[in-house]
This record gives C-alpha cells, structure tokens and sequence, in this order.
C-alpha cells in the first residue's frame, strides 16, 4: 500500500510537483500558506500543517528559505509521528539542515534533502535533477517517489552533502546568468541584433541548459519569473556565508550578487533573473542614495525587517545626543516602541564612494517620540556603508547636533 503524502508549500515548483505524483495514483494532500494554492492546483487541501502532519507517512516541502523552514518545524512540533519520512526539496543551507536533522531525528523522522535543479517546465515533465543526501535505506525506500519528479537522482552522502551541491549548481546558474547580461549589452552597444545573438550564444560553444531555457524570455523581455532575481539573490547569499565559513573567496559571485543587488533596489525582485539582461548599469553612488531613501522610509513606517536587512550585524549608531546603539538596541527601539520616527527632512546630501565604501553626508530635520515624549532634533549625520560578498551594509551612523529644541 502506497503511502499518503503531505506536500508543503505549492509556490512555482510545488504546485507543478505535487499534482504529478497524484496524477501517478499517490494519494497527496497540500498546504500553503495561500489556501487558494492548493485547489489551484488540484490537490485536497489540509489547513494547518499539522493537519497535513497528521494523516501524512511522507511529507514533501518546497518552501522559500532557512526561515520558513525553521517556522515549519516549529510549526510541526510534537505533531510529527515517529516513522514518518520528511523529504525538503528546497534550497536552503547545510547549517539550517543540519539543525533540524538533529530535531527530526529526536522525533524519530527520517530525513532526506532533495533540492532539485530546473525550471518549472522540467518539473512538468518529471524531468528534473535532484540532488539527494540522508540515509542510504530511507533514499531507497523513498526512491518510487523521487523518481516520478525527477529524471536524474543523484545520492550523494549521509548528510548535507545535496544541499552543498545545490549550492555549488546555482553558484554557476548565477555566474551565467550575469555573464549573459553582460554579453547581451555588449551586442546590443555595438548594433547587433538582439534575437539573433540571443540564438547564436544558444547554439554556440557558450550553450547551457539554463540558456536554452532563456532563448525566449530574452528575446520577448518577459521576465515572468521562473526563479525570480529575489531566489537567486537569496541562494547566492547562501553560496557566500558557506564559501566565508570555509575561508573562501568567491569574488565572481560577490559580483553577481552585487548586481542583483542593484535589481533588487530597483524593485525587480519579483521578475524572473533573466531580467538581470535589462538591468541598466548604475553608478555605486545611485545604489547607495536608493538604499538611504529605504533606509529612511523603513525609519518613519518602523519596518524592522527592512532595517534588518540593510544594517550590518556590526553597525555602530551614534545619535546627536552622544548615545550609542548597537544593530540590536537600536531595531528593538522600534520594535518596543520606544522610538517612533514622526517625520525626517535631508537636505544637503552628497555620497562618496571608494571602492567597497562609500560615506553619505546630510542634514537631517527630526521629529520623533522618544518613550512616548516629542523631540525635534536638527542634525548634521555620517552614515558609512559597505559592500561585502555583493551587498551594501550600513556600518556606522554619526550624528552631530545643528542645533536643536
């Protein structure tokens, strides 16, 4: 007897995986955080993932990232049942995994990583590589499975082994796909045309899968996401924290990521990363006033999670009244509601930059309430950024009085 499977999370991959495995005669139920998701793509419907948990033997998941995971499997505590397998087939790091094979197996679950490789139409197919690592009896008590959404499985160890392979695959997804922009802008200064060079490279020595499966989006300039610039800026966060941790430089993916970086400002995180070939170049200097107008727009709306993507863990804020905030102090300031900023005036601004740093003078005009009391402060304020493994941080913060009542 088959066994049932829970699927979660039917974004792009999932909603297109769970409904072949039905199609073959598995029994699957889906959750999503969207409760239209899984009628839109035609499997039964749990409403909680513990729901999902409880009539489940095998539970499949494609979720975003380390986060979502972490939240499922908080989520999931003490619902899942011993004997049950898990299969995560999303791209997330070795760390994250590892701590929850240390839960899972507390749990008495098995656990493998599968994160797959291909786009949505090859996981329409069933064509899809997978990448695979856990132990070698669930791998093969599991493989019916796997092999009804994929093409090419791959076992590769006992433990994190697929998600760094992932990681490696999509290191280079990520180097073709900024060589490609690259490429393309170049043909298109010098007068070529555009389609034409677009089917040249894919019949060239520089031919992929991955541009292949470009060919028209490029041609067309539809960027309706496959995996959006926010997916690949994501992974190639995670291919730079595993190369620091080794002590390695990635310089090509620093710069990839940079760019991404540049799209994202620009609020292209939604297209597919092929738009990355229509990304106008950006001098440093308008990346850096992008990131300040966030920065501030974060300030006044108390968007901590904003706040808490664009400081840096080591940033030093000192306020025009000599006191010093540290990353933490200062985003649970907003986050207790200590400090809420009313209304921010610049004026004066101007940005240097040198090579990875770039320092932003201004004066500021403040409103703001600080434990509850109005404080109007004019102020003279340095705010210093810097670009490591791609992305711009902030690292400092000075502020001087201007006068102020």
């Amino acid at each position: 007897m088959r066994p049932g499977i829970g699927w979660i999370g039917l974004g792009h991959m999932g909603s297109v995986m769970a409904p072949r495995l039905a199609a073959v005669g598995w029994t699957v139920t889906g959750y999503d955080l969207d409760p239209a998701r899984a009628a839109g793509c035609g499997v039964a419907a749990a409403a909680t993932p513990v729901e999902l948990a409880a009539g489940a033997d095998v539970l499949i998941s494609t979720i975003p990232d380390d986060a979502a995971f972490r939240a499922l499997l908080a989520g999931l505590a003490g619902a899942l049942r011993p004997g049950t397998t898990l299969i995560d087939m999303s791209t997330l790091s070795p760390d994250a995994s590892a701590r929850a094979a240390d839960l899972l197996d507390k749990a008495g679950v098995a656990y493998l990583r599968a994160p797959v490789s291909g786009s949505t139409g090859l996981a329409a197919e069933g064509a899809l590589s997978l990448f695979v690592s856990g132990p070698r009896d669930v791998f093969e008590a599991q493989h019916p499975i796997l092999e009804v959404l994929g093409k090419r499985i791959t076992w590769l160890g006992p433990a994190e082994e697929a998600r760094v392979a992932k990681l490696v695959v999509n290191s280079l997804v990520g180097s073709m796909n900024g060589a490609l922009a690259e490429a393309l802008a170049l043909a298109e200064a010098c007068g070529l045309n555009r389609p034409a060079v677009i089917d040249l490279i894919a019949g060239s020595a520089a031919a992929s899968p991955y541009i292949a499966s470009k060919v028209e989006k490029l041609k067309e300039r539809d960027w309706t996401p496959a995996a959006s610039i926010s997916l690949i800026a994501k992974d190639l966060d995670l291919v730079l924290a595993l190369a620091e941790a080794r002590g390695l430089a990635m310089p090509q993916a620093a710069l990839n990521r940079a760019r991404l970086a540049e799209a994202e400002a620009l609020g292209w995180g939604g297209r597919d990363m092929s738009a990355l070939a229509a990304l106008p170049t950006r001098e440093p200097a308008v990346t850096i006033a992008a990131l300040e107008d966030e920065r501030y727009a974060a300030m006044l709306a108390g968007d901590i999670a904003t706040l808490d993507r664009l400081l840096d863990t080591t940033l030093r804020y000192i306020h025009s009244s000599g006191g010093t905030d540290s990353k933490e102090s200062y985003i649970a300031g907003f986050a207790s509601g200590h400090v809420r900023y009313r209304h921010v005036t610049r004026s004066g601004q101007s940005i240097q930059v040198s090579g990875d740093a770039a320092l932003v003078l201004s004066r500021l005009g403040i409103d703001i309430l600080v434990g509850g009391k109005p404080k109007r402060i004019e102020a003279m304020a340095m705010a210093v950024w810097s670009r490591t493994s791609g992305r711009w941080r902030l690292i400092c913060v000075q502020s001087a009085p201007a006068g102020q009542s």
